[in-house]
């Protein structure tokens, strides 16, 4: 079972160490250090600071996000540094989130009403609970923020209605998961897949019975039923693959717009649509997985068959990211990239999306923009962190690598050059996504 208890401290403590021996004895004939000078993995450590209270600590200074994409993307930024915050044992930082989290207590009411970015900020809080409980703080927890998470989810899953492709809208998120669940055909593919919204729902769930512990959470119904569906969605959805690996609901989104143009190798003027059957989901958002599993995982005693099942999902999906997306630099590129889609295939996506405009999307690898957000380091393994501390040390990324980090430019405009540095502030948070992630 991971747990985000143990820190870097060991680390720290021995560069710490070998700087007051060189100072205090010397090092043969070699001066002392400057305290100008200050060895490489000391600077690091200044350096991650310095970007944290110029990027992380204005995030948790603002006010508790009240619109859709605020939310979404707090959810998704402060992810990683929220771990970190716990791995490194750093006080001020955990601190920083206790006191972000002790103002969305006393501000429930400003939340978004959409329902994908409402729970994707909610899941950054419930991750709170857990790595402070585990990590013996629970004095940083603001009263009431269990019960808060716990109304939400089961409001969610229970009344607040669930829109439907061509179908009246579901007295809860419950009543659609198990629509889809029992149906095999609905009319078009993506009608019967299973969207972010409905794992992280899970997800929370999964924190709050961990954070409960095994034995009051056991009489919990609501915890319980999200999560028994739940199992059921990873034990009839998942399909295993000949290398160990396995993909989601291979093909339900076959005909979603975002998948249509996918058999195509590459971008250009006129593409034509070319579904591809059996596609898997896309790696970008898939990246999230790592970490819902985790809570999956620690949501259940050792030796429990759930925590038997999301274990093996955690190795094979370790598995697959390595074995069928992940490519290391070669030849023709010094940059780490992801193939777009996790079964393995790198066709376009999302042709004509939004505001990248027409005759436009993702081409391939463009989706590697998710892999500098750190949640591919969930996967807790030797390879994730190597993948990690590689990606870091790289920095500063050539302008082929940041061009491919910032994702398809709007409108399929060539970049200026200005925006290709890797001192952009944009570049510089993704580094520190990159560097907090390399120790977890």
């Amino acid at each position: 079972m991971k747990m985000f208890t143990r820190c870097g401290r060991r680390e720290l403590a021995s560069v710490l160490l070998t700087a007051v021996l060189l100072l205090s004895q010397g090092l043969g004939a070699q001066a002392p250090a400057s305290p100008s000078s200050p060895s490489p993995a000391l600077a690091k450590v200044d350096e991650v600071h310095q970007l944290w209270t110029t990027y992380i600590s204005p995030m948790l200074a603002k006010p508790i996000p009240s619109n859709s994409n605020d939310s979404y993307y707090a959810g998704e930024e402060l992810m990683v540094p929220l771990h970190a915050a716990f791995k490194r044992r750093d006080a001020a930082w955990e601190q920083e989130f206790s006191d972000h989290f002790r103002r969305l207590v006393h501000s429930r009411s400003s939340l978004t009403d959409v329902i994908l970015s409402r729970l994707e900020y909610l899941y950054l809080a419930s991750r709170f609970l857990v790595l402070a409980k585990n990590a013996g703080r629970s004095d940083l927890i603001p009263g009431g923020l269990d019960d808060m998470l716990f109304s939400e989810i089961r409001d969610i899953w229970y009344q607040t209605p669930a829109p439907q492709y061509a179908h009246p809208p579901f007295k809860g998120m419950k009543a659609l998961v198990l629509f889809k669940l029992d149906h095999r055909d609905l009319g078009k593919s993506y009608y019967r897949a299973i969207k972010d919204e409905e794992l992280v729902i899970a997800s929370i769930a999964a924190d709050l019975r961990a954070y409960y512990g095994f034995q009051r959470a056991a009489g919990e119904s609501t915890l319980n039923d999200i999560l028994s569906v739940t199992e059921r969605i990873c034990r009839q959805e998942v399909v295993h693959t000949s290398g160990g690996g396995w993909v989601f609901q291979p093909g339900a989104r076959t005909d979603h717009p975002d998948f249509q143009y996918a058999g195509n190798p590459r971008i250009q003027a006129g593409l034509r649509p070319a579904p591809v059957q059996g596609i898997g989901s896309d790696s970008s958002h898939f990246s999230k997985w790592p970490l819902f599993l985790q809570s999956l995982t620690d949501a259940y005693p050792e030796g429990s068959s759930q925590n038997r099942l999301y274990s093996d999902l955690e190795a094979g999906l370790n598995r697959q990211f390595f074995g069928k997306v992940l490519v290391a630099p070669s030849g023709d590129s010094s940059c780490y990239r992801t193939k777009n889609f996790m079964d393995g295939s790198n066709g376009v996506y999302r042709w004509g999306y939004g505001s990248l405009g027409p005759n436009n999307g993702y081409g391939p690898y463009q989706n590697s923009a998710a892999l500098v957000m750190g949640w591919w380091s969930f996967l807790g393994t030797e390879e994730s962190r190597s993948l990690f501390r590689k990606l870091a040390d790289q920095y500063p990324w050539p302008e082929q690598c940041v061009d491919l980090y910032l994702g398809p430019s709007h409108g399929g405009i060539q970049r200026p050059k200005s925006e290709l540095s890797p001192d952009t502030s944009t570049m510089k948070l993704k580094y520190l996504f990159v560097r907090l992630a390399s120790d977890l």
